[in-house]
């Protein structure tokens, strides 16, 4: 069973993003319970927000697939955060919801508008600074990395028993061939399973966009790249903002409604981040078992 607050924040989520949704709700993000916070950042990571959808689309994905599996994402969100994290709380939004008119803490709307820009510029600044620390930290690792082979040349390794080790290791190609075999179980093609895998590490180490970008250079280079099946399943497994970068997004966004939470909020992050990628695996999964 789920609270008002957190159901409500997920069903905007639709169209929103993952730090303008829990706004809907910013008066009951510092008592949330931590399975709302959970839910809260598993949604977000699950959906896309309405304007990058056209992006999307306008790079060559499915219309049809995006807008669905932003629908999609709703319910399944919110079942797999429930399902990792089960309510052991009593939500305040629990069956009922008890509210009070509030006095408005301005003057005038000149006093309203500048505070509603600071608290703007504040929000946008805590996003920007954890996005780039998290970029960083991804960067940090995959020159890490990329320092592997050279230093096993470096003791004494022949170059012949390194013949398939790539000079460009990063994250991305690892999580590469570890989401192959999910690629294959989604339904795409057999011999497209590595490339979908390839986008999906992008995705996940890099961002959605720049695995979109991926896809339309690929398309455009090789039209052979994915089937026609194989890229409508893609569509709906990249459709979120399941990456590392949208971890600090969302311990910036959320963390500056509620700073006491920000603890919870750090804990909660890399499982929040696993269910959210997840929720856009199984939606391709589905879709795949309904596409011809």
């Amino acid at each position: 069973r789920s609270s008002g607050a957190e159901t409500l924040s997920v069903s905007a989520n639709v169209f929103m993003g993952q730090t303008e949704a829990p706004l809907i709700v910013k008066p009951y993000v510092p008592r949330m319970t931590n399975s709302e916070l959970f839910t809260l950042m598993v949604s977000g990571f699950a959906h896309i927000s309405g304007g990058m959808m056209f992006v999307y689309i306008n790079y060559g994905a499915d219309p049809t697939a995006v807008l669905t599996t932003c629908v999609m994402a709703c319910p399944c969100s919110l079942y797999l955060a429930k399902l990792f994290l089960p309510e052991s709380g009593q939500p305040e939004t629990a069956g009922t919801a008890h509210t009070q008119r509030e006095k408005s803490p301005y003057v005038n709307a000149i006093d309203a508008a500048a505070s509603g820009t600071i608290d703007g510029l504040r929000l946008a600044l805590n996003v920007a600074a954890m996005l780039i620390v998290f970029i960083a930290f991804v960067a940090m690792f995959d020159a890490l990395l990329g320092t592997i082979k050279p230093a096993l040349l470096w003791i004494g390794v022949s170059e012949n028993s390194l013949g398939g080790w790539p000079d460009d290791l990063s994250l991305r190609m690892l999580f590469g061939w570890l989401f192959s075999p999910a690629a294959f179980l989604m339904g795409v093609e057999p011999a497209d399973a590595a490339n979908v895998g390839s986008l999906l590490g992008s995705k996940l180490a890099i961002n959605e966009h720049f695995a979109y970008l991926q896809f339309k250079t690929q398309m455009a280079d090789n039209p052979a790249f994915l089937s026609a099946r194989s890229q409508v399943l893609t569509a709906f497994a990249l459709t979120g903002f399941a990456n590392f970068g949208s971890v600090g997004v969302q311990l910036g966004g959320i963390g500056a409604m509620a700073p006491e939470r920000r603890h919870d909020l750090a804990r909660l992050g890399g499982r929040a981040l696993f269910v959210g990628f997840t929720a856009t695996l199984l939606n391709a999964a589905i879709a795949g078992m309904l596409l011809p």
